[in-house]
């Protein structure tokens, strides 16, 4: 039985070439378009990440702070687990950085520096949102230890304000092109079935099981489904390895990975649902064509 079900789905190949390649090329951009809504997606995740781990809160400690306060304060900030880094800038390089971004030497005037050492706070991306960091500030303003909490508000406020409309812009975005997909292919599949409308009424007239006449289509839609996640898998990692050669200080290794499961995964998905959806109407009854 798996061998006539195989055989039709051949046939049905042949018999319909034009067909079978238009389902293809639909099929391919529907998987490109559906990787590249999952790739804006991912990529503005990870652009937000990469920009929020330069976003830092500056503790300023108090100069007379002895050994045991601070080694005490850092113990504090250490076992704050919203924290996902901590460094430590001393009152010599607190100076070192000023002179090196203002081009001033203070202390050709000064004798005594000015500038207090102070923690540079990193958080973790769960708590890189406005009121997160107002909490966070409002914690440690009560430590007598630190004399100031210091960090861009005005700045944290618009990439908060930027990355949360951007979100919902890339959202729609890849909900459209994932819609349009699917809808894309499965008007192409219905066309297409369409048009074979009397070959199927003159397989159910000598009697054909339904089964006889929906497993090869679905064998089909696997088939252009696999077919075309292939293809879609040589043009993306073409592009990919295009920009490596471009841009050679990066990796894209794991990226790489990612792809071909994505887009292997998207070719079987196509392919499954498809062949579910132009199929799932079929029946024994035979077409009126009067």
């Amino acid at each position: 039985m798996i061998s006539f079900y195989l055989k039709e789905a051949a046939k049905n190949l042949m018999r319909a070439k034009i067909a079978s390649f238009v389902a293809f090329l639909s099929t391919t951009l529907a998987i490109i378009l559906c990787y590249l809504s999952i790739g804006l997606i991912f990529g503005s995740n990870y652009l937000e990440e990469k920009i929020n781990r330069q976003v830092e809160l500056n503790f300023f400690v108090a100069d007379s702070i002895d050994s045991a306060s601070f080694n005490e304060l850092k113990k504090i900030l250490l076992s704050d687990a919203r924290f996902s880094d901590i460094k430590f800038v001393s009152k010599q390089e607190a100076a070192e950085t000023f002179i090196e971004e203002t081009g001033e030497d203070f202390r050709e005037v000064l004798e005594l520096n000015p500038l207090p050492a102070s923690f540079k706070i990193f958080l973790k991306n769960q708590f890189m949102n406005k009121s997160a960091i107002e909490q966070i500030t409002s914690d440690y303003e009560k430590n007598d230890l630190i004399t100031e909490i210091v960090y861009d508000r005005k700045l944290l406020v618009r990439i908060f304000q930027f990355f949360e409309t951007s979100k919902k812009i890339i959202y729609s975005i890849a909900v459209v092109l994932i819609v349009l997909s699917f809808y894309l292919v499965y008007l192409i599949n219905r066309l297409i079935l369409s048009t074979r409308k009397k070959e199927f009424d003159t397989m159910r007239l000598v009697g054909s099981k339904i089964s006889n006449i929906k497993i090869p289509i679905f064998l089909v839609n696997l088939v252009i489904g696999f077919s075309a996640s292939v293809v879609s898998l040589i043009i993306v990692n073409f592009v990919i390895y295009v920009i490596q050669k471009t841009y050679f200080t990066f990796s894209f290794t794991i990226l790489i990975y990612f792809t071909n499961f994505i887009i292997l995964s998207l070719g079987l998905l196509f392919g499954f649902l498809n062949g579910l959806f132009s199929t799932r109407k079929m029946n024994l009854k035979i077409t009126n064509y009067s």
